[in-house]
């Protein structure tokens, strides 16, 4: 499985967070089974929030007309069929992308992905363990006057 998941810098952190952790959710899964980890990859293509509309104002130009800072970036992105940030790419598929791109898209696809390639499914999620509340302090107990008796 081929993950390339296009980022926009200072953006979609959240997403970015997710999907490691999905996919090496994932690789766990795979070794267990005895099929190599290096079967899952995950390319994060992140570009600088300040640039996505010029990248995107490129992607229908001539090759010639790309500035050479971008065109590596284009190719690829035309390659995968995607027209804005962020985008999720599987398989050389394109999932999602722009506003419809959200954490439970990208969970459901590589999940579906991995159900479709691998024959396989991730143990349900455990339930985070919740902190047991604190004992409230007791209040502290009078002390009693011990009583003495006066040495003889």
């Amino acid at each position: 499985m081929i993950i390339r998941f296009y980022s926009i810098a200072g953006k979609t952190e959240a997403i970015e967070n997710e999907l490691r952790s999905i996919v090496n959710d994932i690789k766990v899964e795979l070794a267990k089974r005895g099929i190599g980890e290096d079967k899952v990859r995950l390319t994060i293509i992140k570009v600088r929030g300040d640039v996505t509309g010029e990248v995107v104002k490129y992607l229908d130009q001539p090759e010639g007309k790309i500035p050479g800072q971008y065109r590596s970036l284009i190719v690829r992105m035309r390659q995968d069929g995607v027209s804005t940030f962020p985008a999720l790419v599987i398989n050389d598929r394109k999932v999602a992308e722009g506003d419809e791109l959200t954490i439970d898209v990208v969970k459901s696809a590589l999940l579906r992905e991995l159900k479709d390639e691998f024959n396989l499914e991730l143990p349900a999620a455990k339930p985070a363990e919740q902190p047991q509340p604190a004992q409230p302090a007791q209040p502290p107990q009078p002390v009693q006057p011990v009583p003495t008796t006066p040495a003889n």
